[in-house]
């Protein structure tokens, strides 16, 4: 899980956790990157606006290297531009109530 805001950072972590999952997470986009090439993960939360990095374009470059990598980006914002949407067919706006994300989340995890 990729999110610069400590708080929801801790609480996606969390929450899935008790959803089963193994879970790292990243704050910053270098060390996304850094977890991403260790680990090799099946698959990742972006959030879209990162301090040292744009989200969708770290995804993108995630998805060159493993093209079959499943992903959501996370937005504050109800909107995307085009390159964003072809970066992943799925985003989840930003909340508390994380049963969207988890919602999205099993949906791309049963897609293969």
């Amino acid at each position: 899980m990729v999110e610069d805001d400590r708080y929801l950072r801790t609480l996606y972590r969390d929450e899935m956790e008790e959803e089963g999952y193994e879970v790292h997470t990243a704050a910053t986009g270098a060390e996304a990157w850094d977890l991403f090439l260790k680990l090799e993960p099946e698959f990742v939360t972006m959030d879209i606006g990162l301090p040292d990095a744009d989200g969708s374009a770290l995804l993108k470059k995630m998805r060159q290297t493993r093209p079959n990598l499943r992903a959501v980006l996370l937005t504050a914002y109800d909107f995307f531009d085009d390159s964003s949407m072809w970066v992943s067919r799925d985003y989840v706006i930003k909340s508390s109530d994380l049963s969207e994300l988890k919602a999205r989340i099993r949906e791309k995890l049963d897609e293969n």
